[in-house]
C-alpha cells in the first residue's frame, strides 16, 4: 500500500550569480521591532497537514504557510497587487525539486504577527494560481526564514497553536533536545542516524507527509513496498514520474531520540527531509530555539507509530482529480487502474465543477479519522466504485 497521501514540499533556494547578489541581499532582510521578552499566541489552521497562520499587512489579515524550508518570505501576485508592492528586481529561484523560475523581488514595509512587527521584509512575488496543488490551501503567502529566524517558535499540535517568543530560557524538562546546524541562510538542519548511517536532514515545516524522506545517496536495502507516480509537489509544480521505495528503519540522533521501525521513503528527490507531518504524528509539540540552535520535541503518548495509507495518492489538475501515484502489485482493485485515471467521486460526494478541493478534503479527513473511503474512478470512460480500507504500513 502507498505510504504517502498528498505531499507538498515548499523549499525555496536562490540560484545565485553575480547579477543576483543585490536581489539575494534584499530577500535575506527583515527587521524585528518588539520587546526583547515579548511573546504572542496564535491559533493556526491545520490545512492539509501544513501550519497556516494569520499574518497582517496594512491592516488586512492574510493566510501564510509557516515554512522553515523556505529561504525567504513569498507573497502571492494578488497580495502584491493589493498592497501596491513595488517590484525592485528579479531573481532565479529553485524549488524543492530543482524546478526554477524567475520571480520578482520586493520589500514590504511592515508585517505583523500577533504582537510582533517586522519591517523592511524582503519577499518574492509568485503566482500561486499557476500551481493547481496550492489552490485548495487558499494561501496568500509563505513565511520564510528571513522572518522565522528572528524569533523562537513553539508549535503545539494538540492545541493547533503557535507561540512566538524571544525568551532564551526554555525549560527542557518535558522535551528531548536535538542540536540544529542551520545553513548560512538559517534553514534548520539536524544530524540523524538511519540504520546507523549519519545523515544531515532539513527540518522542513513545508513538508506535510508523516513519512521521513531519505536522500538516494543513503544506501538502503530490501524495501517493504514500491509505488510509482508523482512523489511530491514543489512551489512550481510536481516531480517527474518516479518509483518511490519504502523502508522500515531505526531513526535516532546522537543521544536523545531513538525510534525503531520508522517508515521512510526514498526517491530521486535529492534531499533528506523531516517535516511537520512527522512531528504532528509523533509529538505533541516542538520548539524551534533559533537563539541557541536547538530543537525541542515533546512526545505524544497517543501517537500513531505507523503511517496510514489507502494505496493511491490523488493529484489535482486544472480541471480534475486524478490518480497521481499508486502502489505497485497491490490489490486486484488497484492494479486495474492507471496513473492519470480520474477520481469522479469520494464517499457520497460526486465530482462537479469547482468542488475538487471538497473531494480532496474528504480524503484527507477520512485518512485523519482512520476511516475507509469509497472512490468512483473513471478508467477509459468506465466508472467503477470500490471501498479502500485504511491500513498501517
Amino acid at each position: 500500500m502507498l505510504k504517502i497521501y498528498w505531499l507538498i514540499i515548499v523549499a525555496i533556494i536562490f540560484l545565485i550569480n553575480s547579477c543576483a547578489l543585490k536581489s539575494v541581499s534584499i530577500l535575506s532582510k527583515a527587521d524585528l521591532l518588539s520587546s526583547a521578552n515579548g511573546q504572542t499566541l496564535i491559533s493556526y489552521d491545520n490545512s492539509f497537514g501544513l501550519v497556516v497562520i494569520p499574518v497582517t499587512i496594512n491592516g488586512k489579515v492574510y493566510r501564510f504557510v509557516f515554512d522553515t524550508g523556505a529561504q525567504t518570505t513569498v507573497v502571492s501576485k494578488e497580495l502584491a497587487d493589493n498592497i501596491g508592492l513595488e517590484k525592485q528586481s528579479s531573481v532565479n529561484v529553485s524549488d524543492a525539486h530543482s524546478s526554477s523560475q524567475r520571480l520578482s523581488v520586493g520589500v514590504i514595509d511592515s508585517i505583523n504577527l500577533g504582537n510582533f512587527c517586522y519591517n523592511n521584509v524582503g519577499t518574492l512575488i509568485n503566482d500561486f494560481q499557476k500551481n493547481a496543488q496550492f489552490s485548495c490551501l487558499k494561501i496568500d503567502g509563505i513565511l520564510g526564514m528571513n522572518i522565522i529566524k528572528l524569533n523562537n517558535w513553539k508549535v503545539d499540535y494538540n492545541n493547533t497553536s503557535i507561540t512566538v517568543f524571544n525568551n532564551e530560557n526554555i525549560s527542557s524538562q518535558e522535551y528531548k533536545v536535538i542540536p540544529l546546524n542551520p545553513n548560512k541562510n538559517g534553514i534548520p538542519y539536524a544530524y540523524f542516524f538511519i540504520n546507523g548511517i549519519k545523515e544531515n536532514f532539513m527540518i522542513d515545516m513545508g513538508k506535510n507527509s508523516d513519512l521521513i524522506s531519505v536522500s538516494p545517496k543513503v544506501i538502503l536495502d530490501n524495501p517493504n513496498s514500491l509505488s510509482i507516480g508523482y512523489s511530491s509537489f514543489g512551489l512550481f509544480g510536481k516531480t517527474i514520474v518516479d518509483t518511490t521505495r519504502y523502508f522500515n528503519i531505526s531513526f535516532s540522533d546522537s543521544s536523545n531520540l531513538n525510534i525503531a521501525n520508522v517508515v521512510v521513503s526514498q526517491s530521486k528527490n535529492k534531499k533528506s527531509l523531516v517535516g511537520s507531518g512527522f512531528f504532528q504524528a509523533n509529538y505533541s509539540s516542538i520548539i524551534f530555539d533559533f537563539k541557541n540552535n536547538l530543537l525541542y520535541i515533546s512526545e505524544n503518548k497517543n501517537k500513531n507509530k505507523q503511517p496510514l495509507s489507502y494505496g493511491i495518492t490523488p493529484m489535482l489538475t486544472e480541471n480534475n482529480i486524478i490518480i497521481g501515484s499508486k502502489e505497485l502489485n497491490a490489490s486486484p482493485n488497484l492494479d486495474k487502474f492507471n496513473l492519470g485515471d480520474t477520481i469522479v467521486g469520494v464517499n457520497n460526494i460526486l465530482f462537479k465543477e469547482n468542488n475538487s478541493c471538497q473531494l480532496l478534503d474528504e480524503i484527507w479527513k477520512s485518512k485523519k479519522n482512520q476511516d475507509p473511503i469509497t472512490l468512483k474512478i473513471s478508467h477509459f470512460g468506465i466508472i467503477s466504485s470500490f471501498t479502500l480500507p485504511i491500513k498501517n504500513f
